[in-house]
C-alpha cells in the first residue's frame, strides 16, 4: 500500500511540473535530479562564461567589445601599457590591411600552433579570421606570451563546453520557460543575446 501511496505522490509531483513548466520530460537530455541546473541565474552564469571567449564572441559582438576583451585579460597578466598598445594596434592593422588572401596565407603559417586564439570579424562580405598568438609572441617575453595564450584558450575551453551545455539543455530550457519559445534553436538564442549586449 505504502509503494502505490508513494507512487501516485510521485507521478502527482511529475504531473505538476508538466502542467506548470510545460514538458521537460519530453526532452532527450533532461536530468530530473539536477535541478539546479534548470534556473535562469545558472543560465545566466553559463551565457557570462561564453561572453569571456573572444573566438565566440567575435561571432557575435561587435570589433570594439573584443579588443576590449583582449585588452582585460592583458590588463590582468599585467602587460605594461605599451606592449597593450602595440598588440591592439596590430591586431586592428592586420584587420584593416590585409586582404583576404593575405589573411589566409597568415593563418596558414600557424597551422602548427596547438592552441590557436582566433578572433572572427567580416571582411568585404566574407567571414575572414586571424590567430592572435603570433602578435602575443612578437611583443611580449616567452613565459608571458604563453601565460596570456593560455588564459585565452582556457576561457575558450570553458565557453566551448558552455556552449555544448546550451545546446544539448535548450529544449528543457524552453519549456521551463527559462527561454522564450519564441527561439527554435540556441544559435537563434545567443544571437538575440549577444546583440542585446552590443
Amino acid at each position: 500500500m505504502k509503494k502505490i501511496f508513494f507512487s501516485i505522490i510521485l507521478f502527482s509531483s511529475i504531473f505538476a511540473l508538466g502542467q506548470t513548466n510545460g514538458d521537460p520530460f519530453k526532452c532527450p537530455k533532461f536530468y530530473f535530479s539536477a535541478k539546479n541546473l534548470y534556473t535562469k541565474s545558472y543560465l545566466d552564469l553559463n551565457m557570462k562564461i561564453m561572453e569571456k571567449d573572444i573566438t565566440l564572441s567575435s561571432l557575435y559582438f561587435d570589433f570594439d567589445k573584443v579588443i576590449k576583451l583582449i585588452e582585460n585579460t592583458l590588463n590582468y597578466n599585467q602587460i605594461p601599457s605599451k606592449e597593450q598598445s602595440q598588440i591592439i594596434e596590430e591586431i586592428q592593422n592586420l584587420k584593416d590591411n590585409l586582404s583576404l588572401d593575405e589573411l589566409k596565407s597568415l593563418n596558414k603559417n600557424t597551422e602548427k600552433d596547438k592552441f590557436p586564439n582566433i578572433i572572427a570579424f567580416s571582411k568585404s562580405g566574407y567571414l575572414s579570421s586571424l590567430n592572435i598568438n603570433p602578435i602575443l609572441a612578437k611583443y611580449l617575453p616567452e613565459e608571458k606570451a604563453k601565460k596570456v595564450e593560455e588564459d585565452f584558450t582556457i576561457n575558450h575551453i570553458n565557453a566551448k563546453n558552455a556552449e555544448s551545455f546550451l545546446e544539448e539543455q535548450f529544449c528543457v530550457y524552453r519549456e521551463k520557460n527559462i527561454i522564450d519559445k519564441k527561439y527554435d534553436n540556441h544559435s537563434d538564442f545567443m544571437v538575440d543575446y549577444f546583440k542585446k549586449l552590443n
